[in-house]
């Protein structure tokens, strides 16, 4: 009976899918940028988990000409970065781009942009989350002539039939949903037609340190490769109430189905996506 209903959900999504890009494919197909790049070396999309601590110095030793580098989100206030020196960077997170944000992500957005601003000394092409095209401030004050900035196509789906979200895809006329920034990251490292990915700092091991605690409020730490302190942090959604557990389950259930779309849709266009990561819950990339 299970099966069946999840049949009939899967149809239901991909007429929503098809009714979403019709709604929205001629304002996206008028603001669009196709990206054009045509590489086949090697892109190494570096996240910000804490096993990238472990995996630093592999993922330095094996640094050569033919590789290129991405880093996301809070990389580049990191002594990382100007090491790295990466060629593309990607922020998608929606806080990093709204007017009304809370001191920690005000205080996020100015170190971030400060630093790709101050440090970045060879090109850079910055992948910026839609919103921050009207909503941030940083963007108007970005004076590095170094730096490109490309906001991203986003016509988001999910689920539905793999075979029509690949030509989706291909021809960017949609994107699987930016639940993260390494959905994202790795989206874009396929679109600019890299023959191989490699993924280093992609633990996703958030679920190991869920605390319910006695207000049944969810906690976990903070923890990244460049903390130096770990601070416990509410799961509170927009609107200030709790997220519950299921919900976060639930999303977690969601970015690691979007992940095995993502591997399919790289299998499509003859991509190669291996996880380097030394710790990571993602079984949708071979490893290595």
């Amino acid at each position: 009976m299970l099966e069946k209903y999840l049949k009939i959900v899967n149809i239901f999504q991909f007429i929503l899918n098809l009714i979403i890009v019709i709604v929205k494919l001629p304002s996206h197909i008028k603001n669009r940028k196709i990206v054009k790049l045509n590489n086949k070396g090697t892109l190494n999309i570096i996240g910000n988990g804490p096993s990238l601590k472990d995996d630093y110095l592999k993922l330095i030793s094996e640094k050569n000409s033919e590789s290129d580098y991405m880093a996301v989100n809070s990389f580049a206030v990191t002594d990382m970065y100007e090491i790295i020196k990466p060629s593309y960077y990607v922020i998608c997170d929606p806080a990093f781009f709204s007017d009304e944000v809370i001191d920690k992500f005000s205080a996020l957005q100015n170190n971030v942009f400060t630093a790709i601003n101050e440090k970045t000394k060879w090109n850079l092409t910055l992948f910026i989350h839609p919103n921050g095209q009207k909503h941030s401030p940083f963007i108007s004050t970005m004076n590095n002539k170094n730096v490109s900035i490309h906001f991203i196509n986003n016509i988001p789906i999910i689920d539905g039939s793999q075979k029509f979200n690949n030509f989706l895809f291909k021809y960017q006329l949609a994107n699987p949903l930016f639940q993260n920034v390494l959905v994202a990251a790795i989206y874009i490292g396929i679109q600019l037609k890299y023959s191989t990915i490699n993924i280093w700092g992609a633990d996703h091991s958030w679920h190991e340190d869920f605390i319910l605690g006695k207000d049944n409020i969810i906690y976990t730490p903070d923890k990244h490769f460049y903390d130096t302190e770990v601070n416990f942090t509410p799961h509170i959604n927009a609107e200030g109430k709790p997220i519950k557990v299921y919900e976060e389950f639930t999303s977690l259930a969601r970015v690691f189905k979007i992940y095995i779309s993502l591997q399919l849709y790289s299998e499509y266009v003859n991509c190669k996506i291996i996880n380097r990561s030394t710790k990571t819950w993602i079984d949708a990339f071979e490893r290595n």
